[in-house]
């Protein structure tokens, strides 16, 4: 039987799509010749903010990724304007109007819930005796924004496969603030903090996140995942590649000279190393791999870590140890005075300035919280991460099926890298930043899955 030819371009139609090609690019020619420049631009970034909105507003799980890739990339140092922001509020809407469709909410943890509900009453209670309420409301409206973020992944996140496309979602944008700090440096993009010591100039990497000290921290979050798509990828280049990515996360945690970072840095290195060596091979690779680390870690990222003994001296010359412990002693005198109700919420930058020489905040978000809202605002805070170190905790306990096995190995480094953002709070004033919260809502799905999945299995018994 002969194939049946398509018809060939037609005299007629071949004249009218010369006419329209032309006519159209006529159009164009004379609009850049006539309309300003500057409008024209602003009409092409119109269209393109309006497809990416529908696309986004289409297919709301990948702009929920995409507007946390953003964060964790630190994109924003290329863009004037937010972004983040208004994406997840398109996503918002598109999860809204599943929800009027018919859909149900998916977050039903109830020591979240109720921490969350109670965490909020007595923010509002704290700003009863707020000296300054625009600090207050703008936090208040960051934790909310938080908040969604936790309900978007609650909703949008729905199957194993969803989880792990999470993960390497955060690994994927470390990696890539990593790869783009580097190339920010050579082109002069950005500005890195410098330290001078005897006749070297370092500097200090902050990837493409302005404070070195929280793109640390971003980058240590970052690596358990690494961790996780090394075990789980099946190709060998691809194993290979992402081992390099690794050692790249954790070069670019040295570089960036921060102190704080060796304690999360640590905990997850030993991690890893308690649950994948299992061989007297594999200890001795990994202190071989550990040493020569040791050997090229730059004498001074040595300096700066045994300062950290200064601390806990009167007399210490390090003023930026000085200033925190400061800080901190002025957070707990805060609460002390203010048990119940706090001092206001991002109050403490606000009542703590008789007590410090400059202005800032607590550096502590732990402080932070408890200074600004009191003991119970402070421990309904903290359940709301230890429901989602419950869900990762389940997870990993849980009898998966042969096609989800990697559940286990998935809960257990996404658990690590949310510990070591809770470690790296103690230091940083992060406790309201997308980072923290995004293995939050992890958690909570991690549980979620896990109780299908056993329900499942007994159902299967019976």
């Amino acid at each position: 039987m002969e194939a049946v030819s398509s018809p060939a371009l037609t005299k007629k139609q071949a004249s009218r799509f010369f006419w329209v090609t032309g006519l159209v690019v006529l159009l164009v020619i004379a609009a850049w010749l006539v309309v300003p420049h500057n409008l024209i631009l602003l009409a092409v970034a119109a269209a393109a903010a309006s497809v990416l909105g529908l696309v986004v507003f289409a297919f709301p799980r990948f702009g929920l990724y995409f507007s946390i890739f953003f964060v964790i990339a630190g994109l924003s140092c290329y863009t004037s304007f937010p972004v983040a922001a208004p994406l997840s509020f398109l996503v918002a809407a598109a999860v809204v109007i599943q929800l009027v469709r018919g859909d149900s909410i998916r977050t039903r943890d109830a020591l979240f819930n109720w921490s969350l509900a109670i965490f909020v009453a007595f923010v509002l209670v704290s700003f009863l005796v707020a000296w300054n309420y625009i600090y207050a409301v703008g936090s208040f409206l960051s934790f909310l924004k938080s908040a969604m973020l936790v309900f978007l992944i609650g909703q949008l996140i729905r199957t194993e496969k969803h989880l792990q496309e999470l993960a390497l979602v955060v690994f994927a944008a470390a990696f890539s603030s990593v790869i783009l700090g580097i190339v920010n440096f050579k082109l002069g993009i950005v500005q890195e903090w410098t330290v001078l010591v005897t006749a070297i100039q370092w500097l200090r990497f902050g990837t493409t996140h302005a404070n070195p000290n929280n793109a640390a921290l971003y980058l240590i979050a970052g690596l358990p995942l690494c961790i996780y798509a090394t075990k789980r990828v099946g190709s060998k280049g691809l194993k290979i590649f992402f081992v390099i990515c690794a050692v790249a996360l954790v070069a670019a945690t040295v570089m960036t000279f921060s102190r704080q970072a060796i304690f999360p840095l640590t905990i997850v290195l030993l991690a890893v190393l308690f649950k994948e060596a299992r061989s007297k091979w594999a200890y001795a690779a990994i202190v071989l791999v550990a040493t020569i680390g040791i050997l090229l870690i730059p004498q001074y990222y040595w300096y700066r870590i045994s300062t950290i003994s200064q601390m806990f001296e009167e007399t210490t010359q390090d003023f930026s140890l000085m200033i925190r412990v400061k800080a901190l002693q002025t957070g707990w005198h805060l609460f002390l005075q203010h048990p119940f109700t706090g001092v206001g919420l991002a109050n403490f930058i606000v009542r703590s300035a008789s007590e410090l020489p400059v202005r800032m905040v607590a550096h502590n978000g732990y402080m932070e919280v408890l200074a600004g809202v009191g003991l119970f605002g402070f421990l309904a805070f903290i359940l709301m991460p230890v429901a989602a170190i419950r869900g990762f905790v389940k997870a990993f306990r849980t009898r998966w099926p042969e096609e989800h096995g990697w559940m286990k190995d998935l809960s257990y480094y996404f658990l690590l890298s949310q510990v070591a953002i809770l470690i790296g709070t103690f230091f940083q004033h992060v406790h309201f930043y997308r980072l923290f919260w995004v293995p939050v809502g992890a958690g909570l799905v991690a549980g979620k899955l896990a109780d299908r999945a056993r329900a499942a299995a007994k159902k299967a018994e019976t």
